[in-house]
């Protein structure tokens, strides 16, 4: 039996969907840009994706869910809905960082890298991660940027932002 693995992310403005085969290597990686944050497609755009590749969901082996920063709301949603679709299956599950993937999707190999996210409200917000044990890790450093010079201040100890 293949192993499938799944990742999906819905911490912002558009969800973004991807797998691997059992080679780790990415058959597709999808996003769809959601108006007025209403889910109510997303099941169906999940399950077209993969039918696109002649998968469906009970194919999934693993699932990674992006655990935020985000949206609380987005957050939610997308681990319940994996959590669904995984009960009482032998189905391997976790939640991942959605900082420490963008990090690692933005295939930096920079030690230090702030992740920054659009605040709303004329914000923006940083997040710092640390690259060690093979992947980004939260440093705990946060910041709300409003001005050039707040970005200045916040990348002083990052040698990249994604």
């Amino acid at each position: 039996m293949s192993e499938w693995k799944a990742g999906f992310d819905y911490s912002c403005a558009e969800a973004a969907f991807a797998v691997l085969d059992e080679n780790n290597q990415v058959v597709f990686d999808e996003y769809l840009t959601l108006q007025n944050r209403n889910a109510a497609e997303l099941p169906l755009w999940l399950e077209s994706t993969l039918a696109d590749h002649k998968l469906t969901l009970n194919d999934i082996t693993e699932w990674s869910v992006g655990a935020g920063p985000g949206s609380f709301t987005g957050l939610r949603l997308a681990s319940s809905f994996v959590m669904g679709i995984a009960f009482r299956r032998n189905v391997k599950r976790r939640c991942v960082s959605t900082a420490s993937a963008i990090a690692s999707t933005a295939k930096l190999t920079d030690q230090h890298v702030l992740t920054l996210y659009d605040g709303k409200k004329n914000e923006i917000l940083g997040f710092g991660l640390e690259y060690a044990g093979g992947y980004y890790q939260d440093d705990h450093f946060t910041c709300v940027i409003r001005t050039p010079e707040d970005l200045d201040k916040a990348l002083e100890h990052y040698t990249k932002a994604a």
